[in-house]
């Protein structure tokens, strides 16, 4: 087993440099970069490299830097966090608690909002894959009216519930 080499000395330009190499492989938002960089500072503080107080200054001053040049922005993070669980049907429960571990639990612009109008048969459906609806949809299913997102959950009140044509 290789003994881990001993972390390098924590400079502002070091944290800025570790915070934009992050950035450039992940979306996060800043407690998620907030995370990274005081995890680097603890390896050095606890190798004897640096100070913990003073370094923990500097990740401050680096995200309020990043902040300020609109390299981090918890308000689109959120938001396109939001559109990304809500595509792969994430409950609004579920959402709210993934946005809290990241980082953004109090944002109310994060908060899902689902859409609920309703779609033609012609409109863009997730999830359409599952419902069978390919290029080989034929034209009685392609003219099924739609009651949700996912149009193979509508049936008319009353009647039995079917699979869809395929």
């Amino acid at each position: 087993m290789m003994a881990r080499r001993a972390p390098k000395p924590i400079t502002e330009a070091s944290l800025h440099n570790a915070a934009l190499h992050y950035l450039e492989r992940f979306a996060a938002s800043t407690e998620m970069v907030r995370r990274v960089l005081r995890r680097r500072v603890e390896r050095a503080a606890r190798a004897g490299v640096a100070e913990r107080e003073p370094a923990l200054a500097l990740v401050e001053r680096v995200l309020a830097r990043l902040a300020g040049a609109a390299v981090l922005d918890d308000g689109a993070f959120a938001a396109a966090r939001v559109e990304t669980l809500q595509r792969r049907g994430g409950s609004t429960r579920a959402i709210r608690a993934r946005l809290a571990a990241q980082g953004l639990a109090g944002w109310p612009r994060a908060a899902p909002t689902w859409r609920t109008e309703r779609r033609t048969p012609t409109s863009r459906r997730p999830c359409a894959w599952r419902a069978g609806a390919g290029s080989a949809r034929s034209a009685a299913a392609s003219a099924r009216p739609t009651g949700c997102v996912i149009w193979a959950c509508w049936r008319a009140p009353g009647s039995p519930p079917t699979s869809p044509a395929r």
